[in-house]
């Protein structure tokens, strides 16, 4: 029922969907009169050239689009263009980048929807259509809509090409129409005056609550129905008469007539709108019925003066059956002096239309002028005169309320005369018709942006016979007027070449899916020629019936764009030519990398044909090992926007290999961005061949140079160590002899000295008053200090004794120069020899105190070693460890190192598969990341010139590897200190 409203106040033109870009677009149906044949397939211009192709999605209206689904359900965007940034405020590579952002952006309402209905398109295969809401990252809320029809690839991925178009000033217009034929249907039905739609069929499209009261008939029953057949009563009356002068004249009508079926009075309005009449009936009876009753009243006052006060009191009781009448009434009535214009009577509902009490129009005689809005006033004054001289007005004006608040008034208002023909009174009726004048000015808006549309709007009946063509459309087919229009048909626009598209290929489309687009030409009716347009056209349901009720069209002259794509022809003829001649490798690709023209010498270089080349099929001609690096390095050069350049292999399906170097150069458009790139390939294998014999000969000699030094440093160590193992076994020697001789003596000279000792005390005894000589050599030699002290010091030199015997032992069992062999040796014999020799750097000082040794020894069994070369490995990392605290102690104070003391912590294991494990762990500083990495390599060190060689964990390295078979390794973090860890077999396998 509103779509019926809404379509007689357009005309006949009825907007069902609007472009964002202000277009009208008419829905069309089709015709039961034209017939279906089968569809001639048409070849579609096919443009070439990257450049402009880019240009042009990117200037399209909306979106361009292509969406991806995995074989493992996962979705990407491969392409998506420029209008992303003005529909979705994202950046075109953002999105291909992550398409989570773009799909983020669905309203969580709409999300669930969203991805079923992308499901069911890759099931069904079938077009995927979208219409949802989007709150991008701005806040702001858009509506959108998404066309695109899905294709199946080889690998089981499903690619959907369309566009997206933003449809939110059309969902607003929606919005905003429904609500006006809502508050224009809710006047309807709150009026409180009858009203009846009927068509051009005198068929009944509306009748509101009031009306059904009226005529006695529900609603259910008269719609739909001929108006004549269900009130036959009717035919032939002055109600027919009149209807028929209104359709006839396209002009209002207005009577009163006494309607008998019903017994009613009626003052009947009806007012042609195209096609439809639209008819209001007020009952009046209780206004005929008190002018006969004052007529009466009237004429029996002056004859029959007996019963004055019996027909007063009949007029009282009439009066107030007409007062509350009118106190009911929605509409403003009102009763006024016609000399004064004082008002008399006014009912209680003008105070809720005028916003101001009934009695300030009682107090004011000019009061109703007043509140008129200023630009109305004219208005009003000329209808009151209209009133005076023809005794009858009807005026739209507006008034102002008090709260500043603006309402229409429909005002009408008739002189009322007495029997002598004097004016006895002014009486009217005011209706409050804003919601009509706002909806009146919402459909001329609507028929605005048609007639200021800059494309062909038209629409034509089921026949095909034109029925309205904007402004634009006359223009581009050279007719000058709408009387023009209407002698013409749809078939009229169409050259003959064309008419058997239409009728095999447009129609018959229209007919089953309601809609065609496509490219043809209409025919300039002035000039004759033909113009190139974009025609599409669709049909029009009924609003009531659902049946066809028009076609209508939007169509743009793209003369401009045929003769563009006709230049680019040509030009990229010339440029196919030019590269195909070129003796390199010629390519060029989109602004993603997918491959649109290889040339001839790329394609033998490549072995490929052209069409395998086409998209991500041109990296199959890189060499699988170089293809990561090409990709990294064309992104790189991308994002600087930088020439690409890079060396690598193409390999033919034959596995034969040319090396080649590839360079690119971005193509920008006219707003800098970049829509694809040109390239060259030159075959280089003879070079890289060169290169890569002097590159592995530059490898041979530097691996002959490594080999060299390690040797020579391994000589230089043994020579060092066997020097300093034959010193130390030469100096442990020479210091044993002396050693043994005094340890031995020291045992005779405790003796000896007990005895002495023992004999003086006995002679103090005896003699306990010596002569005065004694007594002074006595007191001269402190002789109590001697005899407590002797035992004390010979004590001390036992024990120096015995650690100088223990230190030489231990140099004798660190150096093992009698052992050129694996022997069986207890591992905790070499590590405690090792901390015996760096005792010295381990005791404490004034300066710091002692460094921990923390001792964790496992139960180990002998153990198949070079017992001198093993400690030589516990030597080195031991003296590194203790670098390495020392340098850390140096920065903090004596009580610092106290509280956190620097410790070695030392454990050994027998492993599962028999290997014994040894780690050595401090708690210093650490190593960072890039010396661990470096720290068993030949002459590397971090110590100053002439503190270190560089080779003591080289050979470290090599000892427990190479000799022991084993393994070693470094663990650290910074500020955690260090970890050796050291893995030997048990037992070695020797073989003679």
């Amino acid at each position: 029922m509103k779509r019926a409203l809404h379509t007689s106040f357009q005309k006949g033109h009825d907007a069902i969907d609007r472009h964002p870009s202000q277009e009208v677009v008419y829905p069309v149906a089709y015709s039961p009169t034209l017939k279906k044949s089968n569809p001639q397939p048409r070849e579609s211009p096919l443009l070439n050239d990257t450049v402009q192709l880019q240009n042009l999605a990117d200037n399209v209206l909306g979106v361009l689009y292509q969406f991806r689904r995995n074989p493992d359900g996962s979705y990407e965007i491969p392409y998506i263009s420029a209008g992303c940034r003005q529909v979705y405020e994202l950046e075109p590579e953002e999105v291909q980048a992550d398409v989570s952002v773009l799909l983020g952006l669905t309203h969580p309402e709409d999300m669930e929807r969203h991805i079923q209905s992308i499901e069911e398109s890759a099931q069904t295969l079938n077009a995927w259509e979208w219409e949802g809401r989007c709150i991008l990252r701005s806040g702001k809320l858009k509506w959108v809509k998404a066309i695109s029809k899905p294709e199946k690839r080889e690998d089981g991925s499903i690619i959907w090409d369309g566009w997206i178009l933003d449809i939110t000033a059309q969902k607003e217009y929606e919005a905003a129409l429904e609500a006006s034929n809502r508050r224009f249907c809710t006047f309807l039905e709150g009026t409180s005056e009858a009203f009846v739609a009927l068509d051009e069929n005198w068929c009944i499209t509306h009748i509101n609550p009031q009306g059904e009261h009226l005529l006695g008939k529900k609603r259910e029953v008269l719609l739909h129905e001929n108006f004549w057949e269900m009130f036959p009563e009717a035919v032939d009356s002055l109600f027919y008469d009149k209807y028929h002068e209104a359709r006839d004249t396209g002009t209002a009508v207005k009577f009163e007539a006494f309607y008998d079926p019903l017994q009613l009075w009626l003052e009947v309005r009806a007012y042609p709108s195209g096609e439809e009449l639209f008819v209001f009936f007020t009952n009046i009876n209780a206004r005929k019925h008190l002018e006969a009753s004052l007529q009466e009243v009237s004429h029996l006052n002056e004859t029959l003066e007996a019963r004055v006060e019996q027909r007063t009191e009949e007029l009282k009781a009439s009066e107030q059956r007409f007062y509350h009448i009118l106190s009911s009434l929605q509409d403003v009535v009102w009763s006024a002096d016609p000399e004064t214009v004082q008002i008399t009577y006014m009912n209680p509902v003008s105070e809720k239309v005028y916003g101001r009490p009934v009695q300030d129009f009682y107090e004011n005689s000019n009061l109703w002028l007043e509140i008129v809005h200023p630009e109305d006033q004219e208005r009003a004054r000329a209808s009151f005169q209209t009133l005076m001289e023809t005794g009858y007005k009807e005026a739209e004006y507006r008034v102002v309320r008090p709260d500043g608040g603006v309402r229409w008034l429909r005002d009408r208002a008739q002189l009322i005369y007495d029997d002598q023909g004097n004016i006895i009174r002014l009486d009217g009726l005011a209706t409050d018709i804003t919601e009509r004048k706002l909806a009146e000015a919402e459909q001329q808006k609507l028929v605005s942006v048609v007639e200021n549309s800059s494309d062909f709007v038209g629409m034509a009946d089921m026949s095909g016979n034109a029925i309205y063509v904007n402004s634009a459309g006359r223009q581009m087919v050279g007719l000058p007027n709408s009387e023009a229009i209407k002698q013409t048909t749809m078939f009229d626009y169409f050259p003959p070449e064309n008419l058997s598209t239409l009728h095999n290929e447009i129609l018959p489309t229209l007919q089953e899916k309601g809609r065609w687009e496509g490219e043809c030409y209409f025919k300039n009716f002035a000039t004759g020629k033909f113009i190139p347009v974009e025609f599409n056209i669709f049909v029009v349901n009924h609003p009531q019936t659902g049946k066809p009720f028009c076609y209508a069209t939007v169509t743009r002259d793209i003369t401009e764009r045929k003769q563009s794509e006709a230049k680019l022809k040509e030009s990229e003829k010339r440029y196919q030519l030019l590269a195909e001649a070129s003796p390199i490798g010629v390519y060029y690709t989109d602004a993603q990398g997918d491959c649109l023209y290889t040339n001839k010498p790329w394609r033998e270089l490549g072995g490929l044909t052209q069409e395998e080349a086409m998209g991500k099929g041109w990296n199959r001609a890189l060499h699988p090992e170089d293809r990561e690096l090409m990709f990294q390095e064309w992104y790189k050069s991308a994002q600087a926007r930088k020439p690409f350049r890079a060396e690598c292999r193409f390999q033919r399906p034959d596995q034969s290999v040319s090396w080649v170097i590839s360079q690119a150069l971005a193509v920008e458009n006219e707003a800098g961005e970049i829509t694809g790139y040109v390239g060259t390939i030159t075959d280089i294998s003879d070079r890289k061949e060169i290169e890569l014999q002097l590159q592995q000969q530059t490898q041979d000699l530097e691996n002959t140079l490594r080999e060299l030094q390690a040797t020579q440093s391994q000589l230089i160590q043994s020579e060092k160590m066997s020097s300093l193992g034959q010193l130390v076994a030469g100096v442990a020697h020479e210091v044993n002899n002396p050693v043994n001789f005094i340890y031995g003596n020291l045992i005779h000279i405790q003796e000896y000295a007990d005895n002495l000792l023992e004999i003086i005390d006995t002679y103090q005894q005896q003699y306990p008053e010596p002569v005065p000589e004694v007594d002074e050599i006595l007191e001269d030699l402190d002789f109590e200090f001697i005899q407590e002290d002797l035992p004390k010091m010979l004590n001390s030199m036992n024990m120096g004794a015995k650690r100088i015997r223990e230190i030489v032992a231990s140099l004798r069992n660190f150096s093992r120069l009698d052992e050129a062999d694996y022997k069986e040796v207890n591992v905790h014999d070499g590590i405690e020899n090792t901390l015996m020799i760096l005792n010295n750097r381990l005791k404490a000082r004034d300066t710091k105190p002692a460094t921990q040794i923390i001792k964790n020894y496992g139960d180990l069994p002998l153990v198949d070693c070079y017992p001198g070369q093993l400690n030589q490995v516990f030597m080195n990392i031991l003296v590194n460890a203790l670098d390495a605290l020392d340098e850390r102690d140096k920065n903090r104070s004596y009580q610092e190192v106290e509280q956190n003391p620097s410790s070695i912590e030392i454990t050994t294991r027998l492993t599962d598969e028999n290997r014994v494990q040894i780690v050595l762990q401090d708690n210093g500083k650490g190593i960072p990341e890039d010396i661990k990495t470096r720290i068993f390599d030949p002459f590397f060190t971090t110590k100053p010139i002439g503190k270190g060689t560089g080779l003591g964990m080289s050979i470290s390295y090599q000892i427990i590897t190479e000799k022991h078979n084993g393994n070693i390794a470094c663990y650290s973090e910074p500020g955690q200190g260090a970890k050796f860890v050291i893995e030997i077999p048990l037992k070695q396998n020797v073989k003679d």
